[in-house]
């Protein structure tokens, strides 16, 4: 991964451990893994760098077309503005309709969407609902940005299934002593404990391609 969801430093001091040369080889294992299951579970990434580009369609698909106004990015675009003089498009750097630059004036950020003033008049389509004939490139503050109850929820997660590597990673919630007994706590989900998606599902997105 060119950038990690947390290091071994971060579990070392959840668990309050210093890891062998078998937890850093079982820690290593696992945080590729889990870190993919938090992208794939928040339909989303906070594993990119650099501008964002993205297509939209440029009509909507009805009986009577008009020109999309709304477009619903994968990522947050940052409210600075990367340009002074549109201070209103934020952190977006150039929007074209079927390669045509389109006027920053005209361009408005709202986080996770953005809006262009157009008419469907005015559009020149290479396709009649001008399919992925919109490009808009963004700079986005999510870029390695991993929020800090999302991480949290990540060291906890990895740190349970290192201190409890030999119970299958469950969480054991008790034990007898005398004529032995453990109860181990059940998920109600497989892959992502109980724990974790409740700290993910306040970044959880519609599913979408992941750029």
């Amino acid at each position: 991964m060119a950038y990690a969801y947390c290091t071994q430093s971060d579990v070392e001091a959840y668990l309050g451990i210093t890891m062998t040369a078998n937890g850093i080889a079982l820690f290593n294992l696992l945080l590729p893994a889990m870190s993919m299951a938090v992208d794939q579970y928040c339909n989303r990434t906070w594993n990119f760098s650099g501008t964002v580009t993205e297509k939209f369609d440029a009509l909507a698909n009805t009986l009577t077309p008009f020109a999309n106004d709304t477009f619903y990015t994968k990522a947050h675009i940052s409210d600075t503005p990367v340009n002074p003089l549109y201070p209103l498009a934020g952190g977006i750097t150039e929007v074209s309709v079927n390669g045509s630059i389109w006027d920053l004036n005209y361009v408005y950020t709202y986080g996770y969407f953005a809006r262009i003033w157009a008419r469907a008049n005015t559009i020149i389509l290479p396709n009649p609902l001008g399919y992925k004939s919109v490009t808009i490139k963004y700079v986005s503050d999510d870029a390695q940005n991993l929020p800090a109850l999302v991480k949290y929820a990540l060291v906890q997660w990895v740190g349970r299934q290192i201190q409890n590597s030999a119970d299958s990673g469950k969480e054991l919630l008790s034990a007898n002593v005398g004529t032995v007994a453990t109860r181990f706590k059940q998920d109600s989900m497989d892959a992502v404990p109980d724990f974790v998606r409740l700290a993910l599902d306040p970044y959880r997105l519609a599913p979408i391609d992941k750029f």
